[in-house]
Order: C-alpha cells, then structure tokens, then sequence
C-alpha cells in the first residue's frame, strides 16, 4: 500500500521535491501532472474502443487521432519531469496542440456542441496551471478561432452552438479567475505568515541569545565576587603567618639581641628560619592563585580522570572557607571511576552545590553543619551525591531552582543562576541530569553522569 502511495506521489510531483515555501508551485505541478495522464489514459483508452468497436472509415480515423493525441501527452510528461521550470511552457504547448486537435474535430466531424465545451476546459485548465495572465492569452485563442471557424465556414455550427460556446468560456472564464485569484492570493498570504513567522523566531532566538548571553556575564561576575571572597579566605592565614613572622623580626630588632647579632651563625640560622617560614606563607600565596586561575579555565577539550577530582580540587579550594565556619565535611568515595569530563566545569558544579548548603547554614543558623559527599557506580551511571542536614528545601519549589534568575535568598545575596549553570553543565555538556530531592534532616543533589570512559 505505501510502495503504491509512494508511486502515485512520484507521478503527480514529477519525481520533485518542494520546500515549504512552494506549496502553490507544488499544487499547479500536480495539477499539470494529474491533467497529463489523465487525458493521456482517456485518449489511449477511447483509440482501442473506436478500433475494436469501430464500424466505419471515420471511427478508425479517430482512433488515430486519439492514440496521437497520447503519444504527444507522453512526450510532454517525459519533458517536464527532466526540468520542473518549463511547466509554464509545457502546459502553453499542451493548450495550443488541444486546441488545434478541437478545431480539426470541429472541421472534420461538423457541427458538435459538445466538442466546443472542451475549449472552456483548456481555458480552465490554464487559468489553474499558467495563471491569470496565460488564462487570458489561452481563452483569447479559443474565442478567436471558434468565430474564425463560424465566420470562414469550415464547420457546421449554427449561431446559436456560437453563442452558447462563448458563454460558456466566458463564465468558465470568469470562475476561473476569481478562483485563481483567491488561491494566489491565499497562497500568498500563506507566505507572508510563513515570513513572519520565521523573523518573529529569529527575533526570539537572538533575545533569547542575548539573555543567555547577559545571564552568562551575570553569572561570571557573581562568580567573580565569590572567587574574590575565598581567595581573601585563603589568604588570610599565610599572610598573618607573614605578619607574625616580620613581627618577630621586628620585636627582636628592638630587642637589639648582642648575642643574636654578633654571632654570625646564629644570624644566619635566625634569617633562614624566619625567611624559610615566610616564603612557605608565599608559596601558599602563589599556589591558591593558580588554583582559582586553574578554576576559572574552560576545558575545551574532556579527559579522562577520576570521579573524585573535581570533587577534591572543589574541596581543596573550599576548605579554608568551609573550616572558618565550623561546616564538617565527610567524603564516602565508593567508587573512583575513571571517566570523560571538563574536569573545572564539574568542579564548579560541586563548588555551586556546597555553596548552596553554605548559605542554606547560614540563612537557617544551622548549628553542627554537615555536608557529605559519596560517590558510587550504579547501572551505567556514575553517581555523585552532595547532601546536607540544612532542612530541605520547600516542596512547592523543589523543581523550580534550576530555573535561571529563582532564588530564595534575597537580591543582594542570590543572582538565581548558580543551580541553572549547574545545571546545564551537567545536561548539556556531559549528557547527564541533575536532581535534588529531601532527605530526613535536609536536601540531596544527585549528579548522574554516563559511564563515558573513553
């Protein structure tokens, strides 16, 4: 059934395809088509009745004329299905051989009414197929050749078979065109919908670029100020070991320690060990730059590490911070598969999540704060789950924090994009889901991750 379908649809369309923006040429090609084999079958169909049925010389004449009238069908469709632009041209042709074959009828077989109806369906049929314009030509034609007919006196029509042909063209004609128009027309504004449609989406789509584009600055810049706030946390101890190092020195300067100063290894030994303790508070300077620096570097390109690093690169960054609030943190690594991630984009996942908790600690003055962290296999999935005893997170909007710009803390302390990047790393760049739900004492954030080991 569908292979005949199929067959079908490449006779009407010429063996074509059309985009959508051509559905009226799609509708006057098929329309070509459908006229072509159908009067190509009437044609063959009523030459093998007039042979076998036919009693006299006339008959077997118009057998003829009828297997002709198909063979030149047959030759039009072979023609139109090599270029899909000479429609206008073919069915021009197809017109003017009809008429001609009407008027040798007309000429041949004397006086038939019937036969002059025919003209009107030409001039129907390329009202629909040529448009208004090679409607008008095409019926111009059939009138002038029926009055050239009557008024030469080649054939037996009366005055009235005349007039009766030419209001039938005429009204033909008349329907012809309005329908044509309204179908253009119709058509047409199709088009002009189908044009707006596409530039109200493109309009959209670049908005919606925009604000991706603006929600991105956004979250870089509240990222920004909490990349400042931890390295200032990170920093506060080596810089007061520096401090309380040049303080020392400062103390026994003003001490003026003879035997300190006199001695010449003593001193050596003095300085070494105060500069030895100094440039350890500066190398933990330099190292917590480069994390942070490491931190904020997009990964262009996945590797293949443990489940654990980013989860150990986000706590090392964090322990300073997390320590000066008295947050506990236990890690329970059931699994430490090696698998395909942007190690830095995961650890600003976990680094999101525990962020999450810390203002969730601090808005509830959770006491005994504690943030686990476990990691397991489970089908073919590597599972990631960060849970607090902060209290949950209300039901009602559970579902609704991954959506950009909701936050439940206020406009000073909450940009609403920290759980919506999260989780679009995790969906979009990982192929993963992200879902948070309530336990006992507070809220889970699973991350499930493919088993993508390379």
């Amino acid at each position: 059934m569908r292979s005949l379908q199929k067959l079908l649809l490449n006779l009407l369309y010429g063996g074509f395809e059309f985009s959508d923006k051509e559905k009226l040429f799609r509708f006057r090609v098929m329309f070509l088509n459908s006229i072509l084999i159908l009067v190509t079958t009437f044609s063959t169909f009523a030459g093998m009745v007039l042979l076998l049925i036919g009693v006299d010389e006339l008959a077997v004449y118009q057998a003829y004329f009828d297997f002709f009238y198909a063979a030149v069908n047959v030759m039009f469709i072979m023609i139109f299905r090599c270029n899909r632009n000479y429609i206008v041209k073919i069915s021009f042709a197809m017109s003017l051989f009809a008429i001609f074959l009407f008027s040798m009828a007309l000429v041949t077989l004397g006086s038939d009414h019937v036969g002059v109806s025919w003209y009107a369906t030409v001039v129907l049929v390329m009202f629909f197929i040529g448009g208004i314009r090679v409607g008008y030509i095409i019926t111009a034609i059939s009138v002038s050749i029926i009055l050239g007919l009557y008024i030469s006196g080649f054939t037996q029509l009366n005055h009235l078979e005349v007039v009766s042909a030419l209001m039938i063209i005429t009204a033909i004609m008349a329907i012809a065109h309005f329908y044509t128009y309204s179908m253009v027309h119709q058509f047409q504004n199709l088009k002009n919908l189908n044009n707006d449609l596409k530039v109200r989406v493109d309009e959209g789509v670049y908005e919606l670029r925009k604000r991706d584009e603006l929600m991105l600055e956004k979250s870089r810049q509240a990222q920004m100020g909490e990349m400042i706030s931890m390295i200032a946390h990170q920093w506060r101890q080596p810089l007061n070991a520096i401090a309380i190092q040049t303080t020392s020195m400062e103390i026994d300067i003003s001490l003026n320690d003879n035997n300190l100063w006199e001695d010449e290894e003593q001193r050596t030994q003095y300085l070494r060990h105060h500069l030895k303790q100094i440039d350890g508070a500066v190398e933990v300077l330099t190292n917590t730059i480069d994390d942070f620096r490491n931190f904020y570097k997009p990964d262009r390109d996945k590797e293949l590490v443990p489940v654990t690093r980013p989860i150990n690169k986000a706590l090392k960054l964090l322990e300073t911070q997390l320590q000066s609030k008295n947050i506990s943190v236990e890690t329970h690594f059931g699994s430490e598969f090696e698998m395909l991630m942007h190690t830095n984009e995961l650890m600003q996942v976990v680094m999101s999540i525990i962020k999450n908790s810390d203002d969730n600690f601090k808005e509830k003055q959770i006491e005994n704060a504690k943030i686990i962290i476990s990691t397991k296999v489970e089908n073919e999935n590597v599972l990631i789950s960060i849970e607090d005893n902060g209290g949950g997170i209300p039901e009602a909007i559970i579902k609704k924090i991954y959506d950009p710009y909701f936050s439940t803390k206020d406009q000073r302390n909450g940009t609403g994009l920290g759980l919506y990047m999260a989780s679009s790393v995790v969906t979009k760049h990982h192929n993963g889901d992200l879902h948070a739900f309530n336990t006992e004492n507070g809220v889970c954030f699973e991350i499930s991750l493919p088993k993508v080991s390379g």
